[in-house]
């Protein structure tokens, strides 16, 4: 929660890094990365959102696109579109994601299946409600199967599957 002074840490890191490997390398990257979700964290989205873009080049050009790393840059992004209501564009980059990770990591990991979570969160939000069950109900077996059925995202999975079941007056479902 000290937000200031992990700033002020990742931003000497980055300076230290910039002079002795360079500013074109993964480990900026990763140092851009954690100093955009401290500005999300925060609420400062548009700064998050450049930096998180910076990011993303780099990574492209150093390690390449389509990788793990990129994925979730591009589920970082995604989420602040989320944010700030421009779902259109969060959906794009959940499902980019959602392709590299399928293609680098597998289908059944952690990281799918929290894509998968946030994707069926836009299609709540917008009302597509049968979108939304279908992809938290793969959500929850992915999860059931890499990280177990007691979690707390098992449980956030259910607890959203509950409500919008709840919303669509389906209360023994839910």
């Amino acid at each position: 929660g000290r937000y200031d002074q992990a700033l002020e840490i990742l931003n000497q890191s980055l300076e230290i890094t910039h002079r002795t490997i360079g500013s074109n390398t993964f480990e900026v990257a990763t140092t851009l990365t954690n100093i955009a979700n401290i500005h999300k964290d925060q609420g400062r989205y548009d700064q998050a959102l450049e930096i998180l873009n910076q990011s993303l080049e780099i990574t492209h050009r150093t390690i390449g696109s389509n990788t793990k790393e990129a994925a979730n840059t591009l589920h970082n992004i995604a989420l602040i579109h989320m944010h700030q209501g421009r779902y259109d564009q969060a959906l794009e980059m959940l499902n980019q994601s959602l392709e590299i990770f399928h293609r680098t990591i597998g289908p059944n990991t952690k990281e799918v299946a929290n894509t998968l979570h946030n994707i069926a969160t836009i299609h709540k939000d917008q009302g597509r409600h049968g979108q939304a069950l279908e992809m938290l109900n793969q959500s929850l077996k992915i999860y059931h199967r890499t990280i177990g059925s007691n979690t707390k995202e098992a449980a956030n999975t259910l607890h959203n599957i509950a409500n919008i079941h709840i919303n669509q007056g389906r209360y023994d479902q839910a």
